[in-house]
């Protein structure tokens, strides 16, 4: 039976999403372009936290949820005739062939989608699809990005904080070297992911700098992780322990 309102049609696109990954034959850069495929059902994930029917119900045009979500549901059944069913699907670990720093980010956006209300269903069997060529899964990613930007922008202004706050959770934890790959990789694909990553690498920047200048006596402290950014200065008599 086709999804006849605004929260079948999020529900199902969140099921359908999960089913896309990417050929271990594929010849690009197999981990940037998963993380930035899983994105996307990560992305959607966040407006059924604020709550589709809100959203439905915004003093916006209630139709032009629908419609995004239309077109969305259109995209997904263009990609389903552009992507193959993967020859071995048994066993096969999409993660598996990550490096261990990019497949830490991978277990992050899984743990956020886990505790998120609309999941992919576990009761439904979806079929999986692989994509092969790197220019239709580049232009798949580049359309849904656009489509995720319209149904955003749907959101009451009240509520979109939320969508922010959510994506603080999403990179909680991540390195500094962790987060400097998911800028790079989700560059103009989250625009609240990349805010979130951006006040975190700020925050992580401003705890390893000391400044000290024209001292004398003695610093003591307790130092956890690298000492990074230290200048003593000019005209210094400073020694410092920490241990």
């Amino acid at each position: 039976m086709a999804p006849s309102t605004a929260t079948d049609l999020f529900q199902c696109h969140i099921n359908t999403l999960g089913c896309f990954q990417i050929t271990p034959k594929f010849a690009g850069d197999f981990a940037t372009h998963q993380l930035k495929l899983d994105n996307i059902q990560l992305r959607l994930s966040r407006l059924g936290e604020i709550g589709i029917d809100t959203i439905d119900n915004a003093d916006n045009d209630a139709n032009e949820v629908e419609r995004v979500l239309g077109d969305i549901g259109d995209r997904i059944e263009r990609a389903k005739r552009e992507t193959s069913t993967p020859e071995n699907e048994i066993g096969r670990d999409v993660g598996s062939n990550f490096p261990s720093d990019l497949k830490k980010i991978r277990n992050q956006f899984m743990k956020s989608l886990d505790g998120r209300k609309f999941q992919a269903s576990k009761d439904t069997k979806i079929e999986r699809r692989d994509f092969e060529k790197e220019e239709l899964l580049d232009n798949f990613i580049k359309n849904m990005c656009e489509l995720m930007d319209d149904l955003e922008r749907t959101i009451p202004e009240a509520k979109r904080e939320v969508l922010l706050k959510l994506s603080d959770e999403e990179c909680k934890g991540l390195s500094k070297s962790n987060l400097e790959e998911l800028k790079r990789i989700l560059q103009g694909c989250d625009p609240w992911l990349e805010k979130s990553v951006d006040k975190q690498l700020e925050a992580k920047d401003k705890g390893n700098v000391i400044k000290q200048s024209r001292n004398q006596g003695t610093t003591i402290g307790v130092q956890y992780g690298d000492n990074k950014g230290i200048t003593n200065g000019d005209n210094n008599r400073q020694r410092m322990a920490f241990n």
